[in-house]
């Protein structure tokens, strides 16, 4: 097998295989089915794939948020991310959230929001404290952003996702309020 893995979009023939690695590494479906429900509504905006060695090894997507106080800012939600266990450790992970947040940055996206490790999305310049600007229905310590424009790094106020995230177990509600 080769040391090597690419980068690239996603092709309609990965999709079965983007969803038995989300099948595989999550505890739950939620999180395949958060990717179907994403991308079949719309939703999606980048998503991303690994390949090594001829075979598909990890999986990224980016999904749409609404800023409702900052018209015209550019939001989205990273996750989920997902790598197959014999390749977690090696960079697959790193090298997706690196090419999406390069190809987003160049397709204008003011901020990126993240649910996850800070200690691993932290390497990639995500904060809590760029994140406190805003309220999303999952604030806390691991509620992180990373601002890639003047405008995101200014923006605050309320911020929705897409209506998939509220159909998952545990979610949190998000009101009109």
């Amino acid at each position: 097998m080769s040391s090597r893995f690419y980068i690239r979009l996603e092709s309609k023939h990965d999709i079965p295989v983007i969803r038995k690695i989300h099948q595989s590494v999550f505890p739950t479906w939620s999180e395949a089915e958060l990717v179907d429900y994403l991308q079949s509504e719309g939703d999606g905006v980048l998503s991303l794939v690994a390949r090594r060695g001829g075979a598909l090894a990890g999986h990224i997507l980016f999904s749409r948020l609404t800023a409702v106080e900052s018209m015209g800012l550019k939001a989205v939600a990273l996750g989920p991310l997902a790598v197959l266990e014999s390749y977690q450790g090696k960079g697959v992970g790193t090298a997706l959230v690196s090419e999406g947040i390069k190809i987003l940055h160049g397709q204008g996206v003011d901020v990126i929001f993240v649910l996850g490790d800070p200690a691993f999305y932290g390497r990639f310049g995500f904060t809590a404290e760029q994140a406190r600007n805003f309220e999303t229905p999952y604030d806390g310590p691991n509620q992180q952003a990373l601002a890639l424009t003047e405008r995101g790094r200014y923006a605050h106020g309320l911020i929705r996702y897409a209506p998939a995230f509220a159909d998952l177990p545990n979610a949190p509600l998000q009101t009109d309020d």
